[in-house]
């Protein structure tokens, strides 16, 4: 049986601070992105999208005990490690079980 498990939406807050990093870049670091489409239309437009076609998505796919966080912003090492296991842990050993 799938662990029952579901996706917390984003706050309207987390969505602003998302659009500042992308404009404006890192607290501190003077500097934004590259990309000539990020302005804050643009931005909303695609987090409108992510909230709802990606996150539906997502949360099916987790239900169904197919999808696994992974925190890519932890150091390298770690997220290989990360993938590492749930490959060995939990896909192979479904096969295994099969």
């Amino acid at each position: 049986m799938a662990p029952a498990a579901t996706v917390a939406k984003p706050s309207p807050a987390y969505d602003a601070i998302g659009i500042r990093a992308v404009l404006l870049g890192p607290p501190g670091s003077g500097k934004g992105t590259q990309r000539s489409d990020d302005n804050v239309d643009a931005l909303k437009k695609r987090l409108a999208t992510y909230h709802n076609q990606t996150v539906p998505l997502v949360d099916y796919y987790m239900r169904k005990g197919l999808h696994y966080r992974v925190d890519a912003a932890k150091k390298a090492d770690d997220v290989f490690s990360r993938i590492d296991n749930i490959f060995k842990n939990r896909i192979f050993a479904r096969e295994r079980s099969a």
